[in-house]
């Protein structure tokens, strides 16, 4: 989810064999070529965009903005995109940024809506070096009413030629099995024109029995071959709710749509740290690179309910995971004390640094994570984040007021969700990833629930970067959420 990867063609004309309505395909842009130099730039001015989503309230279809570091803001709607909606579509569900249309380097848009008519669709939006086109492909579902389509969207690059786009429908009845979920794969060639059917994989894929509310497909993270699922609903044993992550690669091969390889962990995995317990939701957030970051925001520790803890894994193949490290808020260095309801672990983003050792660059991971139940001081939910950088500099936490822009109000939510933004900082000592902050439940003004986004274009060292917050674009709404969603990028 991060700056080190890029992402899928997202162009008109596919799917036309697995029978999916589309749109006509969006026209070229007049410059039909972007530098790419810095990803995540729809504008083509060498400077990454911003990306957010207003999903809520229930009562709205939902929209997407785009705010462009050269001025100005797109709204992007179904409406806009000349496609039907209705309240509860959810448009904007999720969001994952890609770079391989190689017709024109620029940088396009998945978009889930997993509310939309019935089953839920997704919207593939092409960028076009002034912001993003305004049509798109429309993707309906595959599966019947209630299959959730859409809601998480992500891609594989594979060599540059080979992409596949990965939708997750947690929705999906599989046999008798109803919400069990799955995830839908299909292929894109080089210029995006080639479609491939999607085809759905389920639990049965990854060795095991698909049951009941497992919700397969509700969490994921894509990035370079490999998909990461967050299952937070899947029963391990007797306990319910306990959760898993499953952890696949596919074949690297133009137009297969084969697993490689796959593996599972949940907290009784060999060397797993804890134990996997009722309503741990083991997996309720997901980042991977050649490690995987896990939530479990559902985590009980000493009696105290809900305190979260967030754990990293190797997957080295043939089924096997191992290399464990687990935090919470009582491990040596990290800030604060685990408190009932601080759900940390809610949301998690695994980034990256680049420090010099002996004058060579050395890219050093860094872990951020979300608790938005975190009160701080007497003020109840106002939300934070913690940055650990293991062999970098302590662990720090930020709190609005503390590091962060405004301040802490109850309800607020900081770090309800985490999101990628391409770090553009190289100071002498760091550059690296950039980290962006929803707080979903940011009051501004009255106006309850606008919510609001903070970014910030390195993660470390705190003193050499700062933040700057970001509201939607034109009138404050109530209940919007802004936020809320985040984007995905790979």
């Amino acid at each position: 989810m991060n700056a080190r990867r890029s992402s899928s063609a997202l162009i008109a004309g596919i799917l036309v064999a697995a029978g999916f309505l589309l749109s006509p395909p969006a026209p070229a842009h007049a410059a039909s070529w972007c530098s790419g130099t810095t990803f995540q730039d729809f504008d083509n001015d060498d400077h990454a965009d911003l990306v957010v989503a207003r999903t809520l309230p229930a009562t709205q279809a939902g929209v997407v903005d785009v705010v462009l570091s050269g001025g100005g803001t797109q709204t992007i709607s179904a409406s806009s995109l000349g496609f039907a909606s209705a309240a509860g579509d959810a448009f904007g569900a999720s969001i994952h940024i890609g770079t391989i249309d190689t017709t024109d380097n620029c940088p396009d848009l998945v978009i889930g809506s997993p509310g939309a008519a019935g089953g839920g669709a997704v919207y593939l939006v092409r960028g076009n070096g002034d912001g993003v086109a305004g049509t798109a492909t429309r993707v309906a579902s595959p599966a019947g009413a209630g299959a959730r389509f859409g809601t998480t969207v992500g891609s594989l690059d594979l060599s540059l030629t080979r992409v596949k786009v990965i939708v997750g429908a947690p929705g999906v009845d599989v046999g008798t099995a109803t919400d069990a979920g799955g995830i839908y794969v299909w292929q894109l060639a080089a210029d995006g024109t080639t479609s491939s059917t999607a085809v759905l994989f389920t639990y049965a894929a990854f060795g095991a029995t698909p049951a009941a509310n497992d919700h397969l497909g509700s969490v994921m993270d894509t990035y370079s071959w490999h998909v990461t699922l967050g299952v937070p609903d899947r029963d391990v044993g007797s306990a319910l709710d306990a959760g898993e992550v499953v952890t696949t690669s596919f074949v690297d091969e133009f137009g297969a749509i084969q697993l490689d390889d796959w593996a599972r962990a949940n907290q009784n995995s060999p060397g797993a740290p804890g134990k996997a317990e009722t309503g741990d939701h083991f997996g309720a957030s997901v980042d991977a690179d050649t490690m995987v970051l896990v939530g479990v925001p559902g985590e009980d520790i000493a009696g105290r309910k809900d305190v979260g803890c967030v754990m990293r894994y190797g997957d080295f193949g043939n089924h096997v995971v191992g290399n464990w490290k687990s935090w919470d808020q009582n491990t040596s260095g990290i800030p604060g004390s685990n408190e009932a309801g601080d759900r940390f672990g809610a949301a998690v983003h695994l980034g990256w640094v680049e420090i010099l050792v002996d004058d060579d660059p050395v890219a050093k991971s860094v872990y951020v994570v979300g608790a938005p139940g975190e009160d701080v001081g007497s003020v109840k939910d106002a939300g934070a984040i913690t940055v650990i950088a293991p062999g970098v500099k302590p662990a720090y936490g930020l709190t609005q007021g503390s590091g962060l822009p405004g301040r802490a109000e109850k309800g607020d939510q900081v770090g309800a969700a985490l999101g990628d933004l391409p770090g553009e900082y190289h100071g002498p000592y760091y550059g690296g990833d950039g980290i962006l902050v929803g707080a979903p439940g940011e009051d501004v003004g009255a106006t309850v629930d606008s919510g609001l986004v903070m970014s910030a274009r390195g993660l470390l060292p705190k003193a050499k970067f700062g933040w700057t917050s970001t509201t939607n674009a034109g009138a404050i709404v109530a209940g919007a959420r802004y936020g809320w969603t985040l984007p995905t990028a790979g």
